[in-house]
């Protein structure tokens, strides 16, 4: 529920009026409600103000759009719009139409530096030598007492769908209570310090908590007197939600808390879909059994392993319902538990292994005893260890006909520093039997250039010198006007540096696009139902437009941050 690719859609006109009767005259108010909660996402934020200023009825409409999603970061607007909404609380019976009501998923984001630049001191107090310990002490006050007042306001907005916190504040018991109060059915916790020993108990006259999503990733207040109550939130947070649970995101801290679950655990994950475990410091696995349980309907499972997670996993066996694994082992020295876990779930129509796997291990996955071992498998992401695929190891992939989406990468995964120097021809052609290829996906590409000697042409830092081929006329790849700004006499030297080397940028950026098109072209030759890929940090489209297959890419400018292509990628894996 937090990908941003699936945009929260605005509460009905029927519900942000209360059932109050319509009293605008704007024709748009004489369709029917479902038509209209249908037209005006196709509106412009433009014509949204504009919206706003017809009467109280297109105001609230307005508002709908305006405010389904709100982050609050202790901005001069998030501070208005707090005190709006503490207004409409504290004057309920003065307000025709509220704004809390528009409110579907709210942002708490906020940093120390949002704090510092709002407080200030007098010049006095700088001359004092307590003038660090005050200003802290007033930066903490005011830090509390202003997310105290959002956390007092979750209760009063009755449409909140989505609550993700992102803020590193301790959460007080208080607080927790008025989240636990509000109407949320996905909470993501990232960041905020917890008191481990605090029992979460549901708001009166609930026996538990329906959240549908529920992402944690906080801190520790280690408070407690002993080890043994250390576990009381973990343990009473997977108890009030285990009933209704959908989603678990649950991430830890290295070296913090090494989380021993009591020996009485007697709830389970009745509707549990998707699993994520991102290092969470467990010393045994009975939280994990309650999690993954032998009769379990989990369909999706991400872990980001430690030892005691990846030889549970190891230990489970078939899980029937599984359909996605996702494994990330890069602080294991032994590939026994993948091996052991992939081999008893053959069943598996994704399969993910995000850090750099020797190529005989990746034979091993998908050859087992001289078998292949999936049947179903459609999505597949591996990451070799070395610097390029061998022949071999592009045969035992493309061995693999069901695949219908594929990502390959190999050589150094993080930095500029790109070492695949990838020879497009052999692999579109090695690739030529996934006659059912939709998707393909190759990160860390990197290319040769014959450029001028006296300029940086290494293919490790293909992206960072982007120096262009020798041969390469300017011209081509500049409009007129872009070509002009270098013919003024007058331009300081300075600038005319800045100039010609912006230019020279703008045209590599420009020749790039040309060629990954091109490459792009050449694997949709080879792979008739290809639909879209990823190859030089470019996600290009494939169309079928008669009399030849259309090629383009999707985004203006390279995505070397890989946002786009996550997105994309992980669209698909959603199962609501």
């Amino acid at each position: 529920m937090f990908y941003d690719f699936r945009p929260l859609i605005p509460l009905s006109l029927d519900r942000v009026l209360s059932g109050k009767s319509i009293n605008s005259s704007l024709p748009i108010f004489r369709l029917p409600i479902e038509l209209v909660s249908h037209i005006v996402p196709y509106l412009s934020p433009l014509d949204i103000r504009r919206l706003a200023f017809v009467d109280r009825d297109s105001r609230q409409l307005a508002r709908a759009l305006q405010f389904a999603h709100v982050e609050l970061d202790y901005s001069s607007r998030s501070l208005e719009l707090l005190a709006t909404l503490r207004n409409e609380v504290d004057e309920p019976h003065d307000k025709e139409h509220r704004l809390g009501i528009c409110i579907r998923r709210l942002t708490v984001r906020n940093t120390w530096s949002d704090f510092s630049s709002k407080e200030s001191l007098e010049l006095d107090d700088f001359r004092r030598l307590s003038i660090r310990e005050q200003y802290i002490e007033a930066e903490t006050l005011t830090k509390a007492a202003y997310l105290d007042n959002i956390c007092s306001l979750l209760p009063h907005l009755p449409n909140l769908h989505i609550l993700d916190w992102k803020d590193e504040e301790p959460l007080k018991p208080d607080m927790l209570g008025s989240i636990m109060s509000s109407s949320i059915r996905h909470l993501r916790l990232d960041g905020p310090l917890l008191d481990p020993s605090f029992t979460l108990t549901p708001p009166a006259g609930q026996n538990d908590w329906p959240i549908e999503s529920l992402s944690i990733n906080v801190g520790w207040l280690l408070t407690s007197s002993g080890p043994g109550d250390v576990t009381s939130f973990i343990s009473s947070l997977m108890r009030l939600t285990a009933p209704t649970l959908r989603y678990l995101t649950w991430s830890g801290y290295a070296g913090q808390i090494l989380w021993e679950t009591p020996s009485c655990v007697d709830f389970r994950f009745p509707v549990l879909q998707e699993v994520t475990l991102d290092h969470p410091m467990l010393k045994e696995p009975t939280m994990l059994n309650t999690i993954i349980r032998k009769d379990t309907h989990i369909r999706s499972i991400s872990v980001n392993s430690n030892p005691v997670v990846s030889q549970f996993l190891s230990c489970c066996g078939y899980i029937p319902s599984l359909d996605r694994l996702r494994w990330d082992q890069s602080h294991l020295e032994s590939y026994d538990d993948l091996l052991e876990f992939v081999h008893n779930n053959t069943q598996l129509a994704s399969l993910e292994v995000t850090s750099p796997l020797p190529s005989i291990i990746i034979k091993s996955i998908i050859i087992n005893h001289g078998h292949q071992t999936f049947d179903n498998l459609t999505v597949l992401h591996l990451v070799l260890e070395g610097h390029n695929f061998s022949e071999d190891i592009l045969t035992t992939i493309s061995s693999i006909t069901s695949l219908q989406r594929l990502w390959l990468s190999t050589g150094t995964q993080h930095g500029v520093r790109h070492d695949w120097t990838i020879d497009h021809e052999i692999l579109a052609e090695a690739l030529r039997p996934l006659s059912r290829l939709e998707t393909l996906v190759l990160t860390r590409d990197t290319y040769a250039v014959d450029g001028h000697p006296l300029l940086d042409s290494s293919t490790e830092r293909y992206y960072v010198n982007r120096a262009l081929p020798r041969d390469l006329l300017l011209s081509d790849y500049l409009t007129k006007d872009e070509l002009k700004k270098m013919d003024c006499p007058v331009i300081p030297i300075d600038e005319a540096i800045f100039l010609m080397s912006s230019l020279r940028c703008l045209a590599w950026e420009r020749w790039h696009r040309s060629q990954m098109v091109a490459v792009a072209a050449r694997y949709a030759e080879t792979l008739t139902r290809l639909k879209w890929c990823f190859v030089g940090q470019l996600p290009i489209r494939v169309d079928d437009i008669k009399p030849r297959r259309a090629v383009r890419p999707m985004t203006e400018e390279r995505d070397y941050l890989l946002r786009v292509l996550h997105v994309c990628w992980n669209a698909d894996f959603r199962f609501y």
